[in-house]
């Protein structure tokens, strides 16, 4: 579905699509206790000693998610098909250059280390923090697989199929959120804050504020506008995390670089009756202010990792030469002094 200023999707469609392959990674994740990478010729450059712990690391997940795999069960009775399903990704290890499936591994790799990442800031917000927004929610189940102190709130803020397809799917498995849940079914290009605060959020409290995935997704304007709308609805100690593309996303070299890696991907996916989508084609090419410089200019004392010191922080870097998979970005926290 192509992309417009002012259009909406279903859970199935266009941006609605994404949430599906980030639950697809996370059920990945938790459900195959293995190591990210079958290249028998790693041991050949590292120690033994160095092997063994990153096996180690490698083995085990870095969260938990025990929802994704029901959101995936839900859409696939509903005549979604899978990216990259197990008959799939074991056929495609055995047929596929191996250079390609270590790039695609490294997909995997970063929405891991991404997901981490975002479950460590709402960790660590919940000290002292008792109402958090996750803008553009998606699949996200953080609310009912994170621990919360009694009494805290979460917001979740989306287009209203997708929240309604996460809430029934969650219902009909009997799942309780581990705090006080709102959903609010909203467009993030629209009035999201008078909707947010008709709901019970309160701007003169600490909020933890959570975009995941979402800025590329908007355009320029709607993208300054939503950042300046938290700015306006955060109280002294809010807490802001979220991850930035970087301006060499779109240059005409990366550009290229990713759609090889989609063209790559798609014929042996196809083959196997899975589906790959260009990711980036839903994403606005437009000039964008600088998320760090933006936040500091709103008060927020800000603190930036780029993506792959990240996941090295996870035990979760890979050679520079398989890391096709993974987008150049930014990982970003605040806090409003």
């Amino acid at each position: 579905m192509a992309r417009s200023e002012d259009n909406t999707w279903d859970i199935t469609e266009s941006v609605g699509a994404t949430a599906f392959g980030a639950a697809e990674w996370r059920a990945r994740e938790v459900e195959h206790d293995r190591p990210l990478f079958t290249d028998p010729y790693a041991r050949l450059f590292l120690d033994a000693a160095e092997w063994r712990a990153r096996e180690a690391e490698h083995d085990r997940p870095l969260f938990t998610d025990p929802y994704a795999r029901l959101f995936l069960d839900a859409a696939t009775a509903r005549g979604w098909s899978s990216q990259f399903g197990d008959e799939l990704f074991a056929q495609m290890q055995e047929t596929t250059d191996p250079r390609f499936m270590r790039r695609l591994l490294a997909t995997w790799s970063y929405l891991g280390s991404r997901t981490k990442w975002f479950d460590d800031f709402i960790t660590a917000s919940g000290v002292d923090v008792m109402q958090a927004v996750v803008l553009a929610a998606g699949l996200d189940a953080r609310a009912w697989r994170l621990p919360w102190k009694p009494g805290s709130a979460i917001y979740e803020i989306d287009q209203p199929a997708v929240l309604a397809f996460k809430t029934e799917t969650l219902r009909s498995h009997d799942a309780e959120p581990a705090c006080r849940y709102i959903p609010i079914g909203h467009d993030l290009r629209q009035d999201w804050p008078k909707a947010l605060c008709n709901n019970g959020f309160d701007p003169h409290q600490p909020t933890a504020w959570l975009a995941e995935g979402l800025l590329p997704y908007l355009p320029a304007t709607a993208h300054d506008l939503l950042l300046d709308r938290i700015r306006a609805l955060s109280a002294k100690g809010s807490r802001i995390a979220v991850d930035a593309l970087s301006a060499s996303v779109f240059s005409p070299e990366n550009r290229a670089r990713l759609k090889a890696h989609f063209d790559q991907a798609r014929a042996p996916v196809t083959q196997g009756g899975g589906e790959v989508r260009d990711t980036w084609d839903l994403w606005f090419d437009e000039q964008r202010t600088d998320v760090c410089d933006l936040l500091r200019k709103h008060g927020w004392q800000v603190e930036a990792v780029e993506v792959r010191d990240l996941m090295a922080s996870y035990h979760r870097d890979v050679p520079a030469e398989d890391a096709g998979g993974i987008p150049h970005c930014v990982f970003i926290s605040g806090q409003l002094s």
